[in-house]
Protein backbone atom coordinates (compact mmCIF):
# COMPACT_ATOMS: atom_id res chain seq x y z
CA UNK A 1 0.00 0.00 0.00
CA UNK A 2 1.01 3.60 -0.56
CA UNK A 3 -0.07 6.62 1.47
CA UNK A 4 -0.15 10.40 1.39
CA UNK A 5 -1.65 13.05 3.62
CA UNK A 6 -5.10 14.29 2.72
CA UNK A 7 -5.03 17.57 0.86
CA UNK A 8 -6.63 19.57 3.69
CA UNK A 9 -4.12 18.39 6.31
CA UNK A 10 -1.36 20.84 7.29
CA UNK A 11 1.36 18.34 8.07
CA UNK A 12 3.80 21.04 9.16
CA UNK A 13 1.61 21.36 12.28
CA UNK A 14 2.13 17.71 13.29
CA UNK A 15 4.56 18.00 16.26
CA UNK A 16 6.21 14.59 15.74
CA UNK A 17 7.45 15.58 12.26
CA UNK A 18 10.43 17.82 11.65
CA UNK A 19 10.25 20.52 8.99
CA UNK A 20 12.46 18.40 6.72
CA UNK A 21 10.30 15.30 7.17
CA UNK A 22 7.13 17.28 6.53
CA UNK A 23 8.64 18.74 3.36
CA UNK A 24 9.50 15.29 2.01
CA UNK A 25 6.03 13.91 2.75
CA UNK A 26 4.04 16.85 1.41
CA UNK A 27 1.82 15.98 -1.61
CA UNK A 28 3.73 12.79 -2.45
CA UNK A 29 2.89 9.10 -2.18
CA UNK A 30 5.07 6.99 0.09
CA UNK A 31 5.24 3.46 1.52
CA UNK A 32 5.66 2.33 5.12
CA UNK A 33 9.34 1.71 4.41
CA UNK A 34 9.74 5.26 3.07
CA UNK A 35 8.13 6.63 6.23
CA UNK A 36 10.31 4.56 8.58
CA UNK A 37 13.45 5.63 6.70
CA UNK A 38 12.75 9.27 7.61
CA UNK A 39 13.30 8.36 11.27
CA UNK A 40 16.28 6.05 10.76
CA UNK A 41 18.79 8.53 12.21
CA UNK A 42 17.07 8.46 15.61
CA UNK A 43 17.97 5.68 18.11
CA UNK A 44 14.33 4.77 18.62
CA UNK A 45 13.32 5.85 15.12
CA UNK A 46 11.76 2.51 14.15
CA UNK A 47 9.39 2.49 17.14
CA UNK A 48 8.56 6.20 16.76
CA UNK A 49 7.82 5.85 13.05
CA UNK A 50 5.44 2.91 13.41
CA UNK A 51 3.66 4.42 16.41
CA UNK A 52 3.11 7.69 14.53
CA UNK A 53 1.99 5.88 11.39
CA UNK A 54 -0.57 3.86 13.34
CA UNK A 55 -1.97 7.06 14.86
CA UNK A 56 -2.22 8.71 11.44
CA UNK A 57 -4.14 5.69 10.14
CA UNK A 58 -6.51 5.60 13.10
CA UNK A 59 -7.27 9.31 12.73
CA UNK A 60 -7.87 8.75 8.99
CA UNK A 61 -5.53 11.55 8.00
CA UNK A 62 -4.11 9.56 5.09
CA UNK A 63 -5.22 8.71 1.57
CA UNK A 64 -4.54 5.12 0.56
CA UNK A 65 -3.82 3.57 -2.81
CA UNK A 66 -2.53 0.46 -4.52
CA UNK A 67 -0.44 1.26 -7.60
CA UNK A 68 1.91 -0.09 -10.22
CA UNK A 69 3.97 1.84 -12.77
CA UNK A 70 0.97 3.09 -14.78
CA UNK A 71 -2.24 2.51 -12.79
CA UNK A 72 -3.64 3.19 -9.37
CA UNK A 73 -6.47 2.03 -7.14
CA UNK A 74 -7.67 4.56 -4.56
CA UNK A 75 -9.01 2.92 -1.42
CA UNK A 76 -11.14 4.01 1.55
CA UNK A 77 -9.25 4.99 4.68
CA UNK A 78 -10.14 1.75 6.48
CA UNK A 79 -7.83 -0.09 4.02
CA UNK A 80 -4.78 1.63 5.53
CA UNK A 81 -3.90 -1.52 7.54
CA UNK A 82 -5.00 -4.04 4.92
CA UNK A 83 -2.70 -6.94 4.02
CA UNK A 84 -3.31 -9.30 1.10
CA UNK A 85 -3.63 -12.94 2.11
CA UNK A 86 -1.18 -15.43 0.64
CA UNK A 87 -1.90 -17.08 -1.63
CA UNK A 88 -4.66 -15.05 -3.28
CA UNK A 89 -7.55 -17.29 -4.25
CA UNK A 90 -9.85 -15.86 -6.92
CA UNK A 91 -12.71 -17.17 -9.06
CA UNK A 92 -11.63 -17.60 -12.67
CA UNK A 93 -14.59 -15.68 -14.10
CA UNK A 94 -16.31 -12.64 -12.60
CA UNK A 95 -19.15 -10.26 -13.38
CA UNK A 96 -20.11 -6.75 -12.33
CA UNK A 97 -22.53 -6.46 -9.41
CA UNK A 98 -25.96 -5.02 -10.16
CA UNK A 99 -25.21 -2.49 -7.39
CA UNK A 100 -22.14 -1.09 -9.13
CA UNK A 101 -21.85 1.17 -12.17
CA UNK A 102 -19.33 2.47 -14.66
CA UNK A 103 -19.13 6.03 -15.94
CA UNK A 104 -16.46 8.08 -17.72
CA UNK A 105 -14.94 10.93 -15.75
CA UNK A 106 -11.98 13.30 -15.67
CA UNK A 107 -9.92 14.61 -12.79
CA UNK A 108 -7.46 17.44 -12.47
CA UNK A 109 -4.22 15.87 -11.19
CA UNK A 110 -2.50 18.72 -9.38
CA UNK A 111 0.84 16.91 -9.30
CA UNK A 112 0.99 16.98 -13.12
CA UNK A 113 -1.36 19.93 -13.69
CA UNK A 114 -3.14 18.06 -16.49
CA UNK A 115 -6.57 16.60 -17.14
CA UNK A 116 -6.38 12.83 -17.34
CA UNK A 117 -9.25 10.54 -18.39
CA UNK A 118 -10.36 7.83 -16.01
CA UNK A 119 -13.15 5.38 -15.58
CA UNK A 120 -14.63 5.24 -12.10
CA UNK A 121 -15.90 1.98 -10.72
CA UNK A 122 -18.01 2.57 -7.63
CA UNK A 123 -19.81 0.15 -5.42
CA UNK A 124 -23.01 1.68 -4.13
CA UNK A 125 -22.60 -0.47 -1.00
CA UNK A 126 -19.29 0.80 0.34
CA UNK A 127 -18.29 3.18 -2.44
CA UNK A 128 -14.84 1.81 -3.07
CA UNK A 129 -13.52 3.96 -5.88
CA UNK A 130 -11.42 2.26 -8.52
CA UNK A 131 -9.74 4.66 -10.93
CA UNK A 132 -7.81 3.29 -13.86
CA UNK A 133 -7.06 4.01 -17.50
CA UNK A 134 -9.55 2.73 -20.03
CA UNK A 135 -7.36 -0.05 -21.46
CA UNK A 136 -7.27 -1.83 -18.08
CA UNK A 137 -11.02 -2.36 -17.97
CA UNK A 138 -11.15 -5.52 -20.14
CA UNK A 139 -8.60 -7.19 -17.85
CA UNK A 140 -10.96 -6.99 -14.92
CA UNK A 141 -13.08 -9.68 -16.53
CA UNK A 142 -10.26 -11.66 -18.16
CA UNK A 143 -9.46 -15.25 -17.06
CA UNK A 144 -7.40 -15.35 -13.87
CA UNK A 145 -4.24 -16.67 -15.54
CA UNK A 146 -4.10 -13.60 -17.80
CA UNK A 147 -3.85 -11.11 -14.90
CA UNK A 148 -0.75 -9.25 -13.74
CA UNK A 149 0.03 -9.12 -10.01
CA UNK A 150 -1.56 -5.67 -9.78
CA UNK A 151 -4.70 -6.86 -11.59
CA UNK A 152 -4.88 -9.86 -9.26
CA UNK A 153 -4.83 -7.52 -6.30
CA UNK A 154 -7.41 -5.22 -7.88
CA UNK A 155 -9.76 -8.11 -8.60
CA UNK A 156 -9.38 -9.37 -5.04
CA UNK A 157 -10.29 -5.97 -3.58
CA UNK A 158 -13.25 -5.50 -5.91
CA UNK A 159 -14.52 -8.93 -4.93
CA UNK A 160 -14.02 -7.95 -1.28
CA UNK A 161 -16.14 -4.84 -1.80
CA UNK A 162 -18.88 -6.59 -3.75
CA UNK A 163 -18.21 -4.59 -6.91
CA UNK A 164 -17.32 -7.79 -8.74
CA UNK A 165 -18.90 -11.19 -8.09
CA UNK A 166 -18.05 -14.68 -9.15
CA UNK A 167 -19.77 -15.48 -12.44
CA UNK A 168 -21.40 -18.46 -10.69
CA UNK A 169 -22.67 -16.44 -7.72
CA UNK A 170 -26.46 -16.07 -7.38
CA UNK A 171 -28.13 -12.76 -8.17
CA UNK A 172 -27.96 -10.32 -5.26
CA UNK A 173 -31.14 -9.69 -3.32
CA UNK A 174 -32.50 -6.19 -3.94
CA UNK A 175 -34.32 -6.01 -0.61
CA UNK A 176 -36.23 -2.75 -0.14
CA UNK A 177 -33.73 -0.72 -2.20
CA UNK A 178 -33.75 0.44 -5.76
CA UNK A 179 -30.37 1.22 -7.28
CA UNK A 180 -30.78 4.99 -7.55
CA UNK A 181 -32.03 5.22 -3.93
CA UNK A 182 -29.13 3.12 -2.65
CA UNK A 183 -26.62 5.15 -4.63
CA UNK A 184 -28.02 8.47 -3.35
CA UNK A 185 -27.93 7.19 0.23
CA UNK A 186 -24.37 5.92 -0.10
CA UNK A 187 -23.02 9.02 -1.86
CA UNK A 188 -24.45 11.42 0.73
CA UNK A 189 -23.71 9.47 3.91
CA UNK A 190 -20.48 9.78 5.87
CA UNK A 191 -18.55 6.52 6.05
CA UNK A 192 -19.92 5.14 2.78
CA UNK A 193 -18.38 7.58 0.32
CA UNK A 194 -14.82 8.53 -0.56
CA UNK A 195 -15.99 12.02 -1.45
CA UNK A 196 -15.72 14.74 1.20
CA UNK A 197 -18.95 15.80 2.87
CA UNK A 198 -20.03 18.55 5.22
CA UNK A 199 -19.28 22.24 5.64
CA UNK A 200 -16.23 22.60 3.39
CA UNK A 201 -17.00 25.76 1.37
CA UNK A 202 -15.56 24.28 -1.82
CA UNK A 203 -17.60 26.36 -4.26
CA UNK A 204 -15.71 29.44 -5.33
CA UNK A 205 -17.14 32.95 -5.41
CA UNK A 206 -19.23 35.01 -3.06
CA UNK A 207 -22.05 33.55 -1.03
CA UNK A 208 -25.39 33.25 -2.85
CA UNK A 209 -27.95 35.91 -1.93
CA UNK A 210 -30.16 35.34 1.08
CA UNK A 211 -33.30 35.77 -1.02
CA UNK A 212 -34.20 35.14 -4.61
CA UNK A 213 -34.48 38.29 -6.66
CA UNK A 214 -38.13 39.19 -7.43
CA UNK A 215 -39.23 37.86 -10.80
CA UNK A 216 -41.44 40.90 -11.56
CA UNK A 217 -41.51 44.60 -10.70
CA UNK A 218 -41.81 44.89 -6.91
CA UNK A 219 -44.59 47.45 -7.38
CA UNK A 220 -46.79 44.60 -8.61
CA UNK A 221 -46.23 42.50 -5.47
CA UNK A 222 -49.25 41.96 -3.22
CA UNK A 223 -48.72 42.55 0.50
CA UNK A 224 -50.51 39.95 2.61
CA UNK A 225 -52.63 41.03 5.59
CA UNK A 226 -51.34 40.58 9.13
CA UNK A 227 -53.71 38.34 11.06
CA UNK A 228 -53.15 36.86 14.51
CA UNK A 229 -53.03 33.06 14.75
CA UNK A 230 -55.92 31.69 16.78
CA UNK A 231 -54.88 29.84 19.93
CA UNK A 232 -58.19 28.10 20.50
CA UNK A 233 -56.63 24.66 20.01
CA UNK A 234 -53.76 23.35 22.13
CA UNK A 235 -50.55 22.14 20.53
CA UNK A 236 -51.40 18.55 21.49
CA UNK A 237 -54.81 18.85 19.79
CA UNK A 238 -53.18 20.21 16.62
CA UNK A 239 -50.44 17.58 16.62
CA UNK A 240 -52.81 14.65 17.07
CA UNK A 241 -55.48 16.16 14.83
CA UNK A 242 -53.28 16.45 11.75
CA UNK A 243 -54.50 14.24 8.95
CA UNK A 244 -54.08 14.14 5.19
CA UNK A 245 -57.29 15.32 3.56
CA UNK A 246 -57.67 15.88 -0.18
CA UNK A 247 -61.42 16.52 -0.37
CA UNK A 248 -62.04 20.21 -0.97
CA UNK A 249 -65.14 22.40 -1.13
CA UNK A 250 -66.21 24.78 -3.88
CA UNK A 251 -65.81 27.80 -1.57
CA UNK A 252 -63.00 30.33 -1.84
CA UNK A 253 -60.26 30.30 0.81
CA UNK A 254 -60.30 33.50 2.89
CA UNK A 255 -57.18 35.55 2.22
CA UNK A 256 -56.40 35.96 5.96
CA UNK A 257 -56.14 32.16 6.25
CA UNK A 258 -53.64 31.95 3.38
CA UNK A 259 -51.68 34.87 4.82
CA UNK A 260 -51.52 33.27 8.27
CA UNK A 261 -50.58 29.91 6.78
CA UNK A 262 -47.57 31.40 4.95
CA UNK A 263 -46.53 33.72 7.77
CA UNK A 264 -46.56 31.07 10.51
CA UNK A 265 -44.56 28.59 8.42
CA UNK A 266 -42.22 30.58 6.16
CA UNK A 267 -42.01 34.30 6.94
CA UNK A 268 -38.58 35.64 7.91
CA UNK A 269 -38.48 36.46 11.63
CA UNK A 270 -34.93 37.79 11.84
CA UNK A 271 -31.76 38.20 9.78
CA UNK A 272 -28.33 37.64 11.35
CA UNK A 273 -24.74 37.37 10.06
CA UNK A 274 -23.78 33.75 9.45
CA UNK A 275 -20.20 34.27 10.60
CA UNK A 276 -18.99 32.39 7.52
CA UNK A 277 -18.02 35.42 5.45
CA UNK A 278 -18.54 39.19 5.57
CA UNK A 279 -21.38 39.18 3.06
CA UNK A 280 -23.13 35.94 4.05
CA UNK A 281 -26.27 36.28 6.15
CA UNK A 282 -28.88 33.80 7.30
CA UNK A 283 -32.52 34.17 8.28
CA UNK A 284 -34.43 32.67 11.16
CA UNK A 285 -37.87 31.26 10.31
CA UNK A 286 -40.53 29.06 11.94
CA UNK A 287 -39.34 25.90 10.18
CA UNK A 288 -35.76 24.62 10.72
CA UNK A 289 -33.16 24.46 7.95
CA UNK A 290 -29.68 22.90 7.86
CA UNK A 291 -27.17 25.64 8.63
CA UNK A 292 -30.09 28.12 8.48
CA UNK A 293 -29.52 28.26 4.71
CA UNK A 294 -33.29 28.35 3.98
CA UNK A 295 -32.93 27.67 0.27
CA UNK A 296 -36.52 26.58 -0.40
CA UNK A 297 -38.74 28.74 -2.62
CA UNK A 298 -42.54 28.47 -2.53
CA UNK A 299 -44.52 28.90 -5.75
CA UNK A 300 -48.31 28.85 -5.68
CA UNK A 301 -51.13 28.10 -8.07
CA UNK A 302 -54.13 29.94 -6.68
CA UNK A 303 -57.58 28.87 -7.86
CA UNK A 304 -60.02 30.24 -5.31
CA UNK A 305 -58.77 32.75 -2.74
CA UNK A 306 -60.83 35.76 -1.74
CA UNK A 307 -59.29 38.98 -3.06
CA UNK A 308 -56.72 37.29 -5.32
CA UNK A 309 -57.05 36.68 -9.03
CA UNK A 310 -56.57 33.04 -10.08
CA UNK A 311 -53.00 32.65 -11.24
CA UNK A 312 -49.41 31.70 -10.48
CA UNK A 313 -47.51 33.38 -7.65
CA UNK A 314 -44.18 33.34 -5.81
CA UNK A 315 -44.03 33.90 -2.05
CA UNK A 316 -41.57 36.56 -0.79
CA UNK A 317 -40.79 35.51 2.82
CA UNK A 318 -38.86 38.65 3.79
CA UNK A 319 -41.73 40.92 2.70
CA UNK A 320 -44.61 38.55 3.46
CA UNK A 321 -45.99 39.22 0.01
CA UNK A 322 -46.93 37.44 -3.20
CA UNK A 323 -45.52 38.34 -6.59
CA UNK A 324 -47.72 37.43 -9.57
CA UNK A 325 -45.92 35.41 -12.24
CA UNK A 326 -46.90 35.98 -15.87
CA UNK A 327 -48.34 32.80 -17.37
CA UNK A 328 -50.15 31.53 -20.41
CA UNK A 329 -52.80 28.93 -21.07
CA UNK A 330 -50.27 26.11 -21.35
CA UNK A 331 -48.72 26.90 -17.95
CA UNK A 332 -52.21 27.04 -16.37
CA UNK A 333 -53.07 23.62 -17.83
CA UNK A 334 -49.73 22.17 -16.73
CA UNK A 335 -50.10 23.31 -13.13
CA UNK A 336 -53.66 22.02 -13.11
CA UNK A 337 -52.41 18.61 -14.17
CA UNK A 338 -49.73 18.69 -11.46
CA UNK A 339 -52.33 19.51 -8.80
CA UNK A 340 -55.53 17.69 -9.69
CA UNK A 341 -58.06 16.21 -10.33
CA UNK A 342 -56.94 12.58 -10.67
CA UNK A 343 -54.63 12.60 -7.67
CA UNK A 344 -56.94 14.54 -5.32
CA UNK A 345 -60.01 12.30 -5.53
CA UNK A 346 -62.13 15.40 -4.91
CA UNK A 347 -65.15 16.88 -6.65
CA UNK A 348 -63.41 20.26 -6.58
CA UNK A 349 -59.75 21.15 -7.07
CA UNK A 350 -57.78 22.46 -4.08
CA UNK A 351 -58.00 26.18 -3.47
CA UNK A 352 -54.18 26.49 -3.43
CA UNK A 353 -51.31 24.33 -4.67
CA UNK A 354 -47.88 25.04 -3.17
CA UNK A 355 -44.85 23.96 -5.20
CA UNK A 356 -41.37 23.89 -3.65
CA UNK A 357 -38.09 24.39 -5.44
CA UNK A 358 -34.61 24.69 -3.94
CA UNK A 359 -31.87 27.18 -4.78
CA UNK A 360 -29.31 24.43 -4.47
CA UNK A 361 -26.23 26.62 -4.64
CA UNK A 362 -27.30 28.39 -1.45
CA UNK A 363 -26.73 25.05 0.31
CA UNK A 364 -23.84 23.65 -1.75
CA UNK A 365 -21.84 26.87 -1.31
CA UNK A 366 -21.35 25.71 2.28
CA UNK A 367 -22.05 21.98 2.29
CA UNK A 368 -20.21 19.53 0.03
CA UNK A 369 -21.72 16.21 -1.03
CA UNK A 370 -24.93 16.53 1.00
CA UNK A 371 -26.67 19.61 -0.47
CA UNK A 372 -29.57 17.71 -2.05
CA UNK A 373 -29.92 15.52 1.02
CA UNK A 374 -30.21 18.65 3.19
CA UNK A 375 -32.75 20.15 0.78
CA UNK A 376 -35.00 17.10 1.20
CA UNK A 377 -34.60 17.21 4.99
CA UNK A 378 -35.49 20.91 4.96
CA UNK A 379 -38.55 20.18 2.84
CA UNK A 380 -39.72 17.49 5.23
CA UNK A 381 -39.44 19.91 8.15
CA UNK A 382 -41.29 22.64 6.26
CA UNK A 383 -44.11 20.35 5.13
CA UNK A 384 -44.69 19.09 8.67
CA UNK A 385 -44.71 22.69 9.94
CA UNK A 386 -47.17 23.75 7.25
CA UNK A 387 -49.51 20.81 7.78
CA UNK A 388 -49.63 21.58 11.51
CA UNK A 389 -50.34 25.25 10.78
CA UNK A 390 -53.06 24.23 8.32
CA UNK A 391 -54.60 21.94 10.96
CA UNK A 392 -54.59 24.73 13.55
CA UNK A 393 -56.41 26.97 11.05
CA UNK A 394 -59.05 24.36 10.25
CA UNK A 395 -57.65 23.83 6.73
CA UNK A 396 -57.09 20.62 4.79
CA UNK A 397 -53.73 19.60 3.36
CA UNK A 398 -52.09 16.82 1.41
CA UNK A 399 -48.45 16.22 0.36
CA UNK A 400 -47.52 14.82 -3.05
CA UNK A 401 -44.20 13.03 -3.43
CA UNK A 402 -44.17 12.55 -7.21
CA UNK A 403 -42.87 15.67 -8.95
CA UNK A 404 -42.27 16.70 -12.56
CA UNK A 405 -39.31 19.04 -12.52
CA UNK A 406 -39.21 20.02 -16.17
CA UNK A 407 -42.95 20.72 -16.34
CA UNK A 408 -42.82 22.84 -13.19
CA UNK A 409 -39.83 24.87 -14.40
CA UNK A 410 -41.46 25.58 -17.74
CA UNK A 411 -44.73 26.68 -16.13
CA UNK A 412 -43.16 29.02 -13.55
CA UNK A 413 -40.27 30.24 -15.70
CA UNK A 414 -37.48 28.89 -13.48
CA UNK A 415 -34.16 27.16 -14.26
CA UNK A 416 -34.46 23.47 -13.38
CA UNK A 417 -30.68 23.12 -13.04
CA UNK A 418 -30.31 26.03 -10.62
CA UNK A 419 -33.63 25.65 -8.83
CA UNK A 420 -35.00 22.10 -9.09
CA UNK A 421 -38.60 21.39 -8.08
CA UNK A 422 -38.68 18.89 -5.18
CA UNK A 423 -42.14 18.77 -3.62
CA UNK A 424 -45.79 19.81 -3.52
CA UNK A 425 -48.48 20.51 -0.95
CA UNK A 426 -52.15 21.22 -1.67
CA UNK A 427 -54.23 23.17 0.85
CA UNK A 428 -57.81 24.38 1.12
CA UNK A 429 -61.07 24.10 2.98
Amino acid sequence: MEYRFKQDIHIAQIPALTAEQAQRLQKTWWTEDDFVELFSASPDGFTTAYFLLEQLKKLQLLEVRLADATHELRLPAHYADFRFPEPLELPDRVRLSRWAYLRPSTEDLSERNTLRPYLWLRSSKSLLCYRFEAEVLPHLFAPTEALTVFEWQVRFLLLQEGVLLSAEAPQEEAGAWEFHDRLFYAESTDGTTLSPTGARFELQGSAPSLYKEPMVDEARCIALPEVALSEERSFAEVLHGRRTDRHFSEAALPLPLLSTFLRESMQVQQEVPSGLSKEDRVSLRPSPSGGARHALECYLRIDRVEGLAPGLYHYLPQQHALEPIPFGEEAWKTTARLCYPLRTKSDFPPQVCCFYAVRLRRISWKYTGIAYRLALLDLGCLLQTQMLVATSLGMKSCVFGAVEGEAFAKAFGTDVEQEPFIGELIIGI
